[in-house]
């Protein structure tokens, strides 16, 4: 119990990314459904690193359990959460096209940075929207304010790229 508690400690540390991940990586391959607990705690942790949230939430989503699903929703939707952007990410991991409605609202109020995991994140859900959704990033036709000229170019290249994507994908 006291190594489980020593990892969620450590996992606050960027400069630990390795090791905790290593740690997790380790006690995943063993039995994820006696570490899926405090891989929940490590990812909404206020104070867990950046980065080894976003790598705890690939393996959290791969578990596709409803309960953390429906957790990752309602943190987008009521924004009580401090690193919304790892939670846009992991709800893109899930890939579940239900979750196209939700972010496609969230997109135009949220912040820059989870404005680009929105958009990679409908990329990975492919929703019969995503394409109709990258034209109209791409195209300026949603008007999304307080953005520079810059962020603006970089999301209308980022969608233009999802949008290119799926169109090989079709």
């Amino acid at each position: 119990m006291d190594e489980i508690r020593d990892l969620i400690q450590a996992a606050r540390d960027g400069n630990q990314k390795k090791d905790v991940m290593d740690a997790i990586n380790y006690l995943v391959a063993k039995n994820i459904e006696e570490i899926f607990p405090t891989l929940k705690d490590i990812f909404f942790h206020p104070l867990t690193n950046h980065e080894i949230r976003m790598e705890v939430g690939k393996i959290i989503a791969s578990t596709k359990s409803n309960q953390i699903y429906n957790l990752l929703i309602s943190h987008l939707i009521l924004r009580n959460f401090s690193d919304l952007a790892a939670v846009v990410y992991t709800l893109g991991e899930f890939q579940n096209p239900d979750s196209y409605e939700v972010l496609f609202r969230e997109f135009t109020s949220s912040p820059f940075d989870v404005q680009l995991e929105i958009v990679a994140a409908i990329g990975k859900i492919q929703s019969v929207y995503s394409l109709e959704f990258f034209s109209k990033v791409f195209n300026g036709e949603i008007t999304i304010p307080n953005l520079s000229n810059e962020q603006t170019q970089k999301l209308k290249q980022i969608a233009g790229n999802a949008l290119q994507q799926q169109m090989i994908d079709i």
